[in-house]
């Protein structure tokens, strides 16, 4: 029975596995969790990862890393072959141990590559990340099957690892992926930094969802709840409590209760708020308005800010903040992580697909390099909000066009933070352009690619001013170029 719960908590591996092939990005992924040392459970994804990679050696890595006291065993280790880039049959591999610090291990995550270049850092970097939160997975399902099935709700996979939502290609988005692993094991309270729309919300739901807290993570944003209501939201209410209490209401504290409450904009709450949730983090109890019973939580507390609420910074209590900043961890904004964008990109067209009733055949490659020279203010919620609506602005099949994403970053609100942005951008925002001015000198060099002109000439129905407006060029440039391709 212990062995069959343990398959049924893991059976989400064999996908998440498919995730890790294309995150590290390696040709297969093989893992094995390994009991008494006996493996009782294999499974991967990739070309022949059952061929290339047998239980054996899946074993000798295992071995080999727990002896040599690594996480981290790379090509040439193996014994079995001196290199193991030689044969065909044995490509070069890199084996992750899974386990806790004084813990036996719990198995091996090994990732095999075709391709005769050394190991990347970053491939190695991902690696880790990718075993710590395996080990946390790998553990919550052991406690199942140790007979606390309805204890234990493990989180969706693609929140347990950095999967479709949770993108982390670039080496600030992987630091922060990397931190948050290592937090999710344990009970201490995490500050979220970053701004707006940078995706503080997802590496919570991230940690949560790595964690072995087996109950539910709940979600207030504090910026949205009148003062007067926060204490009843945050521990609960009595009937009769206050004007318009017509019922008991337990409170986020009680609801989340060995699980996770996450307080998003924890910076706008008020001094008075701020006392009552000093209270109930340092001594995790609670009373409910208008109640005589104090109660005590197990709760867990992640906390996010756009604000810098240390002390020094923006008025907050700094007893709070050493409280809620156990853990502090930043999430880089869109501009820092351009390894990060062509990935969202990608996510957001799959996900439109199933939304909007044309879809497109992706961007441009233009289209992709204006995206990279804008330095997205809003992070990943502005550039989610311009894909949608250059999406609707071309025509069903087609590439989205440089001149459809000009067009639509243009008509965003002027922002001043635009205006001189960071140094490593490249290049002023579009959207500070006045409409009317040549976009030719700001856009030195530019290749005009001829598809794009043909969607454009069809999209605009021949309307020149239009066309030039899009592509960014003079009028007559623009004409010059459509008598090229013969469209004048």
């Amino acid at each position: 029975m212990a062995l069959a719960a343990l398959f049924a908590c893991h059976r989400h591996l064999p996908s998440i596995c498919s995730h890790l092939c294309g995150i590290i990005p390696v040709a297969a992924v093989s893992l094995a969790l390994l009991r008494s040392r006996t493996f009782v459970y294999v499974t991967g994804h990739g070309r022949n990862w059952d061929r290339i990679v047998p239980p054996s050696l899946l074993r000798q890595s295992v071995e080999m890393a727990a002896a040599s006291g690594n996480d981290i065993i790379l090509p040439g280790a193996s014994p079995a072959s001196a290199d193991p880039r030689e044969s065909p049959e044995n490509p070069a591999w890199m084996a992750c141990l899974l386990r806790s610090p004084g813990r036996p291990p719990l198995g091996a995550l090994v990732a095999q590559d075709d391709s005769l270049h050394p190991w990347g850092e970053s491939q190695r970097d991902r690696l880790r990340v990718a075993g710590t939160l395996l080990t946390n997975f790998v553990e919550a399902g052991q406690e199942c099957a140790c007979g606390r099935e309805s204890e234990i709700k493990l989180g969706p996979p693609e929140l347990a690892l950095p999967g479709q939502r949770c993108v982390c290609r670039s080496p600030a988005s992987l630091a922060a992926y990397q931190r948050a692993g290592q937090v999710a094991a344990t009970n201490s309270s995490v500050l979220i930094t970053g701004e707006t729309g940078s995706g503080k919300e997802i590496l919570a739901r991230f940690i949560h969802a790595a964690s072995h807290r087996p109950g539910p993570l709940e979600v207030i944003n504090c910026a949205t709840v009148p003062e007067e209501l926060v204490e009843s939201e945050l521990f609960g209410h009595v009937r009769g409590a206050f004007t318009g209490a017509t019922r008991d209401y337990p409170g986020l504290f009680p609801l989340a209760d060995r699980g996770t409450l996450f307080l998003d904009e924890v910076g706008d709450l008020s001094p008075r708020a701020q006392a009552k949730l000093l209270r109930a983090v340092e001594t995790r109890e609670i009373r409910s308005l208008g109640g005589h019973q104090t109660r005590r939580v197990d709760v867990r507390i992640i906390a996010a800010t756009n604000r810098d609420i240390s002390p020094g910074g923006e008025p907050f209590r700094a007893d709070l903040y050493y409280r809620l900043a156990e853990w502090e961890i930043r999430v880089p904004p869109l501009r820092e992580r351009q390894e990060d964008l062509d990935a969202f990109v990608d996510l957001f067209l799959a996900e439109f697909a199933s939304e909007i009733p044309h879809p497109v055949a992706g961007l441009s490659e233009d289209a992709r390099r204006t995206l990279r020279n804008y330095a997205w203010p809003g992070n990943i919620r502005e550039l989610k909000k311009v894909l949608r609506a250059a999406i609707v602005a071309t025509p069903s099949g087609h590439l989205i066009p440089a001149g459809v994403m000009l067009s639509e970053l243009r008509a965003l609100p002027e922002n001043p933070a635009l205006r001189d942005p960071p140094a490593h951008v490249g290049s002023r925002s579009f959207a500070s352009f006045p409409a009317g001015e040549s976009r030719e000198r700001h856009l030195p060099g530019q290749v005009i690619d001829p598809e794009q002109l043909r969607q454009l000439y069809e999209f605009h129905a021949g309307n020149i001013s239009r066309i030039a407006r899009d592509l960014g060029v003079l009028r007559q440039t623009a004409q010059k170029k459509l008598r090229r391709l013969g469209l004048r």
